[in-house]
């Protein structure tokens, strides 16, 4: 905004960008370093002068200001594809994982032998795990996600090993 926008202003932005809404840049071009276009973040809240605060997914915080900087907000975005690449760090090495279910994967196998760490490329923590329970999270919604698909990849595995222990009963 080029000029310091009333308190009517103000609380229909606060309204319009509440904390938590996803928001993706399309251009900055007027901040000297600028947040990449393309670049996803949440917003954290709306100052008193208009200015949307945000966290973004590369780990930088910003405010982006109203018919300055160009962005959008993101249609219900589908928490699989929130992070297109995890770090998956372990006693015995890291791997890049590439979507949820290898993230569940790592942990599985990887959380028998000690705690694991899942982090963005840029070193920013997700969630920590004791073994195989997650914990210290930093992303709750993502999380929460990740608990189902672990929870049916363990369904899968004992239902495997009861067939095993059937078969192996009836010979």
């Amino acid at each position: 905004m080029s000029k310091i926008p009333t308190l009517e202003q103000i609380n229909r932005l606060r309204a319009q960008y509440p904390e938590g809404t996803r928001i993706q840049v399309d251009s900055m071009e007027n901040d000297p370093r600028p947040i990449p276009s393309g670049t996803k973040g949440t917003v954290l809240y709306v100052d008193d002068i208009g200015t949307i605060h945000c966290k973004f997914d590369n780990g930088r915080g910003l405010g982006l200001i109203p018919d300055e900087d160009k962005f959008h907000v993101i249609a219900q975005e589908n928490v699989h594809e929130r992070y297109p690449l995890l770090v998956g760090h372990a006693v015995d090495g890291n791997k890049r994982l590439h979507n949820m279910q290898e993230v569940a994967e790592f942990i599985s196998w990887h959380g028998q032998y000690g705690d694991v760490r899942i982090t963005t490329e840029e070193n920013r923590l997700i969630f920590k795990t004791n073994g195989i329970q997650i914990h210290e999270v930093r992303d709750t919604e993502y999380c929460e996600e990740l608990r189902k698909v672990l929870e049916a990849m363990r369904q899968e595995e004992s239902m495997e090993q009861e067939e095993e222990t059937m078969t192996m009963g009836g010979m």
